[in-house]
């Protein structure tokens, strides 16, 4: 079913429930708005303290004033998609208010939450949100293999060179998200040749599951694993989504910054206008 559909410069975005997205080209110009949106709302989590967290999160991580930042969602073209992750959003203590403003403005809002932090009542929230129309997506970075959940949507996120290639063994029967090993904060203290040779692995046998599985890659690890080599260059154009900042862009509304992406160094301080920052990231070099 489709959720929604609209018009962004000279595209046009559909967006159906079973999280997939169809853009058509219709002319020449520059998308207005970013399609989607990578926001973190918190840098507070309590729980296994990744050693590879490349935000750096932890027991002493500060929420974002999560409510002062509504107006600029609310900017935003009805259909557009947010996805929420932190540190541990679901401790966000705005959260619910958050979501609920976001439905209200017709966005898609989506969460990432570690598998940690699974627990009967985190996954009857989520349920709740789910049944209400306030989440669509849910993404869960993996840790062990557990029972099905009952959530609609579900994505579950590894690491090349955190995970093993063969953790797609154990998610065979899940949708899965691979991510490139982000080197920042405790992602860099933590890299070493272990991480390398994990990602080598990753490299030398991800072909083997393309195609058997239901995997999507973000940018880093589209590059980090170079996927275009197993394509044409015609279904490469047909399948690649773009270039980070090209459709997306990044908000850290903890530190109330913004970037193409949150492995940017390039950092902006966020204003009131969304067609303005999203103009200087599709202008960045």
């Amino acid at each position: 079913m489709r959720l929604s559909s609209y018009n962004n410069g000279g595209y046009l975005v559909d967006i159906f429930d079973d999280g997939t997205k169809i853009r058509t080209k219709v002319s020449e110009d520059k998308p207005v708005y970013p399609e989607s949106m990578d926001v973190k709302i918190t840098n507070f989590c309590v729980g296994p303290s990744c050693q590879f967290c490349h935000e750096g999160s932890n027991i002493d991580g500060e929420h974002s004033q999560l409510l002062d930042y509504l107006n600029i969602f609310q900017q935003l073209p009805k259909g557009a998609e947010i996805a929420i992750g932190g540190g541990n959003p679901l401790s966000h203590p705005q959260l619910d208010e958050f979501l609920q403003s976001l439905k209200n403005f017709g966005l898609i809002p989506n969460i990432t939450v570690n598998q940690y932090h699974l627990d009967k009542n985190s996954i009857k929230r989520l349920q709740d949100w789910q049944e209400n129309g306030m989440i669509y997506g849910v993404g869960i970075s993996y840790l062990n293999k557990a029972d099905k959940l009952p959530l609609n949507n579900v994505v579950y996120h590894v690491i090349a060179g955190v995970h093993k290639y063969e953790v797609l063994r154990d998610l065979a029967e899940e949708n899965v998200l691979v991510l490139g090993y982000k080197q920042l904060r405790r992602g860099a203290t933590y890299y070493s040749r272990s991480v390398e040779n994990k990602k080598l692995e990753w490299y030398r046998h991800i072909r083997d599951y393309l195609g058997s599985q239901r995997l999507s890659f973000d940018n880093l690890a589209i590059e980090q694993l170079r996927l275009y080599r197993f394509l044409s260059a015609e279904k490469w154009a047909e399948l690649y989504m773009g270039n980070d900042g090209e459709f997306t862009m990044y908000l850290d509304l903890v530190n109330g910054e913004y970037a193409k992406s949150s492995t940017s160094n390039v950092r902006h301080k966020i204003t009131c206008s969304i067609k303005d920052m999203f103009g200087v990231i599709k202008n960045e070099k």
